[in-house]
């Protein structure tokens, strides 16, 4: 099951990146040990590429009834789910066999989310992203070329060293090479 090769990874790159000295630091202080875990959790959701490890690991795996997690997994795999589909619609694979997949999950998973949470967002935060994915590619190359102000959209830019500077509403932004 998919929960289950998620929970195996994350578990086994959390224990790689938790020294024995360090659980020997956290040994005395159960809270702080356990907090010490879920920030290091927390940087690898963030950081590992989850659209390679689906292609790499998860083929016909299938998702647990999202109605038999607890909050905590739920959340988490949802969260995985969103990373996938960021990076395929950042890499114009959103039409990809994976990523309709990933997709199926991500609703379900959602769903399970709003009956839980009334305060929960409805909108489809797939169709968000992947509505403003030509906006973002933009201010990527505005950011090469200063073609246009990143911040209100003025074509009155001019390169400040490192950055580029808006004549129109004075904000500055990072030049990329």
């Amino acid at each position: 099951m998919l929960l289950k090769m998620l929970s195996e990874f994350l578990e086994k790159r959390v224990n790689q990146e938790l020294s024995a000295k360090m659980k020997m630091f956290y040994e005395s202080n159960t809270l702080e040990y356990f907090k010490k875990r879920m920030e290091i959790e927390e940087h690898i959701l963030n950081s590992t590429d989850w659209l390679l490890y689906f292609i790499d690991h998860v083929q016909d795996s299938e998702l647990e009834d999202p109605s038999t997690l607890d909050e905590s997994d739920l959340l988490t795999v949802h969260k995985v789910f969103i990373e996938v589909l960021k990076k395929a619609i950042d890499s114009h694979q959103e039409n990809e066999p994976m990523c309709t997949k990933v997709l199926t999950l991500y609703r379900k998973s959602k769903t399970e989310l709003e009956h839980r949470f009334a305060d929960y967002p409805r909108e489809d935060s797939f169709e968000d992203y992947l509505s403003t994915r030509e906006l973002r590619e933009g201010k990527f190359e505005a950011r090469k070329t200063g073609e246009f102000c990143i911040n209100c959209g003025s074509t009155e830019v001019r390169s400040n060293g490192s950055q580029w500077k808006c004549d129109t509403c004075g904000k500055q932004f990072r030049k990329r090479v």
